[in-house]
């Protein structure tokens, strides 16, 4: 995948994120972010975790019809 393909798929994404997704991505990432400058391994395999989680939740409750346009968007990115 070229970068242009990359952009398409990222904005097709956050697109279906509704602003209560947008949120806790944020406050998720923010996290990671601290934990990764305190230096603190454990901390931030937790931190990373829960982001990881975060992301499938969203996934997960996202409409049918939104992953399949997603689906749609991969794999004419695979094409290009």
């Amino acid at each position: 995948m070229n970068k242009q393909a990359h952009t398409q798929v990222l904005s097709a994404y956050l697109a279906r994120l509704t602003v209560k997704n947008m949120e806790v991505l944020l406050q998720s990432s923010k996290a990671c972010l601290q934990e990764q400058l305190n230096g603190n391994g454990s901390s931030l395999r937790n931190a990373v975790n829960n982001f990881d989680n975060t992301v499938k939740t969203i996934v997960n409750d996202m409409p049918a019809h939104d992953i399949n346009t997603l689906n749609n968007i991969l794999e004419q990115s695979k094409q290009s």
